[in-house]
């Protein structure tokens, strides 16, 4: 989840004006509850990357679109 952080830093960048919308895709192991597993072994919930993308968050993109594509498996087994 590193990678994720990082580019937490990048989201209130003045050069994000020009973008006219974000797209994040997320392929990973998961669990019930909406976790989500880093390479790690670290745990995310779903709610945590919602969050990330709000208004309050990431100004420069109010208004524009922001399409989430998380596959991921709830449960156990591989």
């Amino acid at each position: 989840m590193e990678q994720f952080i990082c580019a937490e830093r990048h989201k209130t960048c003045p050069s994000n004006q020009d973008l006219d919308m974000f797209a994040l895709v997320i392929l990973t192991h998961g669990h019930r509850n909406n976790i989500l597993y880093g390479v790690d072994g670290s745990e995310l919930e779903v709610e945590k990357i919602r969050d990330l993308l709000s208004y309050e968050k990431f100004p420069y993109m109010m208004g524009k679109p922001k399409l989430i594509f998380i596959q991921a498996c709830q449960g156990g087994m591989y």
